[in-house]
């Protein structure tokens, strides 16, 4: 049985830890809880038991639109609807915000991810070049909502 709510400062740990498995980067841990902040409703975790098995977060931009900065699934739990029930969860928080539509930006690499946005109504609106860290493009991806 899954468990959604909202993240709290003691998940820092377990949602970092997530992030250094599946998204390849390394955030410092204040980011995290600064983003918490601003629109606490759409920091999600979810948990089966007392261990986070994914979590997505976005933030309000000025303009209107939902950004989905993070939608992150532990991989042992990958291909079993958690992903989903983050990005329907999501998309309340963004209509509950009146927001004119949710944007998100992917790793071109990442063909599964693509494939997940794709599927959930999202489409590529463009190439950002060095978007990562790493120097690595990303596609911004956009739907309506």
């Amino acid at each position: 049985m899954y468990r959604m709510r909202r993240f709290s400062k003691e998940d820092l740990g377990q949602v970092m830890g997530i992030v250094g498995k599946t998204l390849g980067e390394n955030y410092d841990p204040s980011v995290y809880l600064q983003l918490a902040k601003h629109w606490p409703e759409a920091f999600l975790v979810l948990e089966r038991g007392k261990r986070i098995v994914g979590f997505a977060l976005g933030a309000m931009n000025e303009d209107g639109s939902a950004r989905l900065l993070m939608l992150s699934v532990h991989p042992s739990y990958r291909r079993k609807g958690v992903g989903t029930m983050l990005m329907k969860a999501f998309m309340r928080e963004a209509i509950g915000r009146s927001a004119k539509r949710i944007i998100l930006e992917v790793r071109i690499t990442n063909k599964t991810a693509i494939q997940f946005y794709q599927h959930h109504g999202f489409d590529i609106r463009g190439l950002l070049q060095h978007y990562y860290t790493s120097g690595e493009d990303a596609y911004a991806m956009e739907r309506p909502v």
